[in-house]
């Protein structure tokens, strides 16, 4: 099996509970052609470059899943018929660019003791350069 990973759009007005149906129809349909699905991330709603059928917002979605390339063609030609999905782009990926990705989300993510450490830091050094400066009086 290869690894694939899909990004598509979905029309911006439908509510949580109909876009969980339709993100839902995209892993059945990997999966019944004897595919597995490894990661789903719901980005969210964002602005698009340019209208897709009228539509200047959508709600993007990333599937990072395996499955024969044979049934690659066939899940290309079901998305097209999807109406409620705007556009669509599917990627060949290795498995290291995966990992690579996992890995980078693990270090954008930093522990809130973390941050407020830093922040904490950052006010000491601003006091440390305010303190320097020479009182003038105008």
């Amino acid at each position: 099996m290869k690894l694939y990973e899909i990004l598509f759009i979905v029309h911006p007005n439908y509510e949580e509970n109909r876009m969980t149906k339709i993100v839902n129809n995209v892993k059945e349909k990997i999966t019944k052609n004897g595919g597995s699905i490894i990661d789903v991330e719901e980005m969210g709603k964002k602005k698009l470059a340019y209208q897709i059928n009228n539509q200047r917002y959508g709600s993007y979605i990333l599937v990072h899943f395996e499955l024969e390339p044979q049934f690659i063609s066939e899940f290309k030609k079901w998305l097209k018929i999807q109406s409620q999905i705007l556009a669509n782009l599917i990627v060949k990926l290795d498995k290291k660019d995966l990992k690579e990705d996992i890995k980078e989300e693990k270090e954008k993510t930093v522990a809130p003791d973390e941050i407020e450490k830093e922040d904490n830091k950052s006010d000491d050094e601003n006091i440390e350069e305010e303190s320097t400066y020479p009182n003038e009086e105008v």
